[in-house]
């Protein structure tokens, strides 16, 4: 499985587009290689490069399969289209369409979105929306922007295979054509979905409703801002995301009550039944239960790779095996990853197996108790999931500080009292709540489960308001991910002896991080300025938007200093011993004080630049005569994406564009 992995995110990782027959050729030596070597000592060694190559022929298959059109271009642009209501996002600021099936109505050089679609943010908020309903209108289409850092978030690889072309905000009025199959499955989930959530904010209200809501429905855009920062600092925010958690929490109360009703139905009331296999019936039903809740949770990836597990623990079982096991494991990544290949490089598939992988180790090491009573048992239950919940969250603390730059050092503690308060009290009325809502009768159990929510949102504001109890680091290498996966590896399959191997890959992981160093200066698509080479503060120029600077935020690990113009940002950079600003631009210096590079922001400053034979970076035109460093012209700062910049100790620099990072991949962009 490991291989098998590792051949996905190595061809996700290369920087050009592979054919197909650069891919035959490379499973053909693969299995040549396999099939001589199998039985031999290279048995081992030839086994993992055939599951390598398997795992770059399915990537390959999914991506070419998949091809969805991206709109690249960098203005807005006019179309009208209609197109079916494939999903509703409902969020904070109003709801997300998600249109498919489209068809442009005025022919124009858009023609091709037809093949792709749109997440549109509809003017008027309108409840009448409904999943299958087909709808027409103006639209005002955005492209899917590059990372704006190189080697940041990627909107368009995530776009490109959730199969979305563009944004886009309607002009004037959607109008609804027709209700589509008001009889289809999708569309009668999609209004359950709905009818759950109007019922759960109309009693427990919008603020603690859209915690519940995301929980339960899967919407997790309905929570309040001020809610979801209090449960990130907290290290919380994984009890709003509907993932292994929440579906092992689920399948495993069904399945404990079903299983004690039986047994006091077998031996207080039908003795004669005494050899019905009890166990394996209330799984089968708790995996009834399970199926159901995950259709209605909205079915994203996390759901399905929890069902997966849950479907295989159930089937260990039922055929009398132990239900957690690394091979159950390993079985249930090879599944997902055959499904979606592309989700390997997200946070939730990395830290979910992360954590299931350690507990498994640390499950092995510790005995099983005695029976006892079903106090005790209770007690039990609680005890582990506490002790999971530390373990699962120092599992993931790497993972969480290269995903999302910060991590809450009271994170265990806290995790240690509201996972318990969610598992006993929040998710166990939730179920009860939907189970009885269509008798009318879920009102108190969802009250109860508000209370429990307001207990762990009370740990989670007083986790936030203690001074420091919060880490935060700068950009990690992206090969992090990689190597710790290999560690975790090392620590599972290896023998006592050998498992010190992960150690060492836990310091190289380290003398990564030490020697990883963040670009000094960004120069947006537009040339817009950023840089945090000033008291590791962001200075930001006019042109860097709201948007792009919370990822330059993330990506310096810095306070924002917004300025309200170009020549305050200079001012701030003359405070660089290498650079020295005016209202024309900067000259970067080496250690001797000679000026090495330009900065040019106007026409004069770059013949100054010139005239000194001194390479110039502008954002006006530069004439051919001219010296420029490769990829820094605004012409290729449009071709090949953002630039991330390095000043050296001599004043020279080192530049980095996005096509250099990405490649030319079909996600990236006809344009580069």
């Amino acid at each position: 499985a490991g291989a098998f992995v590792l051949g996905v995110g190595g061809y996700f990782a290369l920087t050009f587009q592979p054919t197909w027959w650069q891919i035959a050729l490379f499973v053909s030596l693969a299995v040549v290689f396999w099939w001589f070597g199998r039985r031999g000592r290279m048995l081992v060694l030839s086994a993992t490069g055939l599951w390598v190559a398997l795992g770059v022929l399915l990537a390959h298959v999914h991506t070419v399969t998949t091809a969805t059109p991206l709109l690249f271009d960098g203005q807005p642009t006019w179309v009208k289209l209609s197109g079916s209501i494939e999903a509703i996002d409902y969020r904070v600021d109003g709801q997300r369409l998600y249109l498919n099936d489209l068809d442009v109505i005025n022919p124009n050089r858009l023609q091709w979105l037809e093949a792709g679609g749109l997440q549109v943010r509809p003017r008027q908020q309108r409840a009448e929306f409904a999943v299958g309903q087909r709808v027409e209108g103006q639209f005002q289409v955005f492209p899917i922007g590059p990372p704006p850092v190189p080697g940041s978030i990627d909107l368009q690889f995530r776009a490109f295979f959730q199969g979305m072309s563009a944004y886009a905000v309607n002009v004037g009025t959607v109008t609804v054509l027709d209700d589509g199959n008001v009889q289809s499955f999708n569309t009668k989930i999609a209004a359950i979905r709905q009818s759950i959530k109007n019922r759960i904010f109309e009693i427990l209200g919008e603020e603690r409703g859209g915690v519940l809501v995301a929980m339960t429905v899967g919407f997790p855009r309905t929570i309040q801002s001020e809610r979801l920062e209090a449960y990130r600092a907290a290290g919380l925010a994984h009890l709003l995301a509907i993932s292994g958690l929440h579906m092992t929490l689920v399948v495993s109360w069904v399945f404990w009550v079903l299983r004690l009703c039986f047994a006091f139905g077998q031996t207080r009331l039908f003795p004669s039944l005494w050899a019905i296999p009890i166990k394996k019936v209330a799984i089968l039903c708790a995996l009834a239960v399970g199926l159901s809740y995950f259709f209605v949770s909205g079915q994203a990836v996390p759901v399905q790779r929890a069902f997966t597990m849950a479907t295989l623990f159930a089937f260990a079982i039922i055929v009398d095996r132990r239900g957690i096991s690394l091979r159950l494991l390993c079985l249930a990544a090879i599944l997902v990853v055959t499904v979606a290949p592309e989700v390997i490089l997200g946070p939730s598939f990395q830290m979910s197996f992360a954590a299931v992988t350690v507990l498994i180790i640390v499950s092995s090491m510790i005995p099983r108790g005695s029976t006892a009573g079903l106090g005790m048992q209770l007690l039990r239950y609680a005890g582990a999931i506490a002790v999971t919940s530390a373990v699962a969250t120092l599992a993931t603390a790497l993972l969480t500080l290269f995903h999302f730059g910060q991590v809450s050092l009271v994170s265990v503690l806290a995790n240690v009292l509201a996972v318990p308060i969610t598992a006993l009290l929040v998710m166990p009325s939730a179920l009860i709540a939907l189970l009885l809502m269509p008798f009318g009768l879920e009102t108190p159990f969802l009250m109860l489960a508000g209370y429990g929510l307001d207990v762990v949102q009370l740990v989670a504001n007083i986790a936030q308001g203690l001074p420091n109890s919060t880490l935060k680091v700068a950009n990690w290498p992206r090969s992090i991910p990689a190597c710790l996966g290999l560690a975790l590896l090392c620590a599972a399959l290896m023998k006592t002896g050998r498992k010190a191997y992960a150690l060492l890959i836990l310091c190289a992981i380290g003398t990564l991080i030490a020697l990883h160093r963040p670009a000094d200066i960004v120069l947006s698509e537009d040339f817009g300025l950023a840089t945090a080479v000033v008291s590791k503060s962001l200075i930001a120029g006019p042109n860097i938007d709201a948007f792009h600077q919370s990822f330059l935020t993330d990506y310096w690990r810095g306070e924002v200093v917004q300025m309200p113009t170009q020549a305050e940002v200079l001012e701030q950079l003359n405070q660089h011993p290498q650079i020295r600003c005016s209202k024309q631009g900067c000259l970067l210096f080496d250690a001797a004080g000679k000026p090495t590079v330009g900065l040019a922001l106007t026409r004069e400053a770059v013949d100054q630049a010139c005239d000194a034979k001194i390479p110039v970076i502008a954002a006006v035109f530069v004439p051919t005569q001219c010296r420029m460093p490769a990829g820094a012209t605004p012409a290729q700062v449009r071709e090949n994406g953002p630039i991330a910049i390095w000043l050296t100790k001599n004043g020279k620099i080192r530049l980095q564009t996005d096509l250099d990072r990405r490649g030319r991949r079909p996600w990236v962009g006809a344009r580069y």
